[in-house]
């Protein structure tokens, strides 16, 4: 059979589009995103998770109410249906509870691979975290080390004109 278009080129235009793609959604304009792995051995309620809300060229720090949370779990290895976390934003504190799985154990958000990511709006947090350069955040478990979760991050979503 006679193609007129190389198979070569066929599969170079879906690359480049995902490249372009990548390139795109990463552009800091448009929006914060930042994500952080989790020691492997496990999380330990003093270990913290330090993202800086303030940007290169911005006067003001980025709200933590126009943020998202997402967190990655290793299914299998997390024991629990929620993970707790304490944010600090310079004197002021507050906890936020982030429903993993339902009532009958079944993992909230998309799973594949043996990982499932969950992600949530912070609109709950404390107004007195606002404005702050830095958000410190802590796993706030009964366990020394918590293990299963994988990363951590939080992320502005673009803003739809």
């Amino acid at each position: 059979m006679n193609s007129s278009i190389p198979l070569k080129k066929i599969c170079v235009i879906p690359v480049i589009a995902l490249i372009l793609f990548f390139f795109t959604s990463c552009d800091p304009n448009n929006g914060y995103y930042q994500f952080y792995d989790v020691p492997s051995q496990g999380w330990s309620w003093n270990d913290s998770v330090v993202f800086v809300l303030s940007a290169k060229g911005q006067d003001e720090a980025i709200q933590t109410n126009e943020l998202n949370i997402s967190v990655r779990i290793i299914d299998g290895q997390y024991a629990y249906q929620n993970l707790i976390l304490l944010f600090s934003g310079g004197v002021a504190k507050d906890t936020l509870r982030i429903p993993l799985q339902d009532s009958k154990g079944q993992w909230l958000g998309n799973c594949n691979a043996g990982v499932c990511e969950i992600t949530m709006k912070l609109e709950l947090l404390n107004p007195a975290l606002y404005d702050k350069d830095t958000l410190i955040v802590q796993q706030w478990s009964r366990d020394a080390s918590l293990k299963g979760v994988l990363s951590l991050g939080l992320f502005k979503s673009k803003e739809t004109s």
